[in-house]
């Protein structure tokens, strides 16, 4: 369970970890939204929820590369600095 700065800061955060890896945040947001500027506009809660539609969806090729992408961007948390937890 993330903590509401650490959900900012993962998915809302201009300065969050997107900062440190804008390709990355890029292609996460991608995903469900059509850019980067939309994820942001969205906010944390609803790309969080837009990801668990996708996750959970009937379509499993699509759930699973809605997986893969999370995977893939959740991952780099242990590279960055937290608000709550400073380095990893």
């Amino acid at each position: 369970m993330l903590l509401p700065q650490e959900l900012r800061y993962q998915y809302d955060d201009p300065g969050g970890k997107g900062a440190f890896f804008p390709e990355e945040w890029d292609r996460f947001a991608a995903h469900v939204c059509t850019d980067a500027a939309e994820a942001r506009q969205r906010g944390a809660w609803e790309l969080v929820e837009l990801y668990h539609k996708q996750v959970n969806q009937r379509d499993k090729r699509k759930a699973r590369a809605a997986a893969v992408e999370w995977m893939r961007w959740s991952v780099l948390a242990l590279l960055t600095w937290s608000p709550c937890n400073g380095w990893y």
